[in-house]
């Protein structure tokens, strides 16, 4: 009986070990078969993770290139070479500099396209102000209803609102009070200008 528990047992360790070669012996095949294919893998998952890591260098490198000129542009030396090399660095930064230190109307415009959206929309804003200004010397009504028509637009809500009661206010002082009357109409009931417009909709 013992004796054949043994061969057994030994028959179950051959069964086993055929197993493991039969097992490596389809994975050698598999290794042959792919191999390229895992190498090439293998590859661009090094070159993933080296990509990985100079880029993370390289902003580090720009964000300190930026905060140096930035700081620098702040102590008073504000020079082309210390602007241009904000700009290269961090464009965002760069923006914000030039929109708090008295940008031209050139420069406005230029911000009008940033891509910080806060910075875009306040130039813009201040870019339609302008603009609405030099409508006060502007006589002919086809004229400001031209500007009205291609100023720029807005997506904050607020400011939408506040540029349709600005345009109505224009076109009372031009004498065009039904124009006016109907652009006020355009005010949200809801908004913090509702009661200026109700006001200004009764002005004859």
């Amino acid at each position: 009986m013992s004796v054949k528990n043994d061969l057994a047992h030994i028959k179950d360790e051959f069964n086993k070990d055929g197993q493991i070669l039969e097992n490596a012996f389809r994975f050698e095949i598999f290794l042959r078969r792919y191999k390229k294919t895992l190498i090439t893998l293998l590859v661009l998952i090094i070159a993933w993770a080296v990509y990985l890591g100079v880029d993370s260098y390289l902003t580090q490198q720009r964000h300190i290139q930026a905060n140096e000129a930035y700081a620098e542009l702040l102590s008073g030396e504000q020079t082309p070479e210390l602007l241009e090399k904000l700009e290269k660095n961090s464009p965002i930064l760069y923006d914000f500099y030039v929109y708090t230190h008295n940008p031209s109307q050139e420069a406005l415009k230029k911000l009008m396209d940033s891509d910080n959206e806060l910075i875009a929309q306040i130039a813009t804003y201040r870019d339609i102000t302008h603009t609405l200004d030099s409508l006060l010397e502007e006589s002919n009504q086809d004229t400001i209803n031209e500007v009205l028509a291609n100023l720029p637009p807005l997506k904050d809500k607020t400011l939408q609102q506040w540029l349709i009661l600005q345009e109505a206010a224009i076109l009372l002082q031009k004498g065009y009070t039904q124009e006016a009357k109907d652009k006020l109409m355009l005010l949200d009931e809801n908004s913090e200008f509702a009661r200026i417009g109700e006001s200004l909709r009764h002005y004859k």
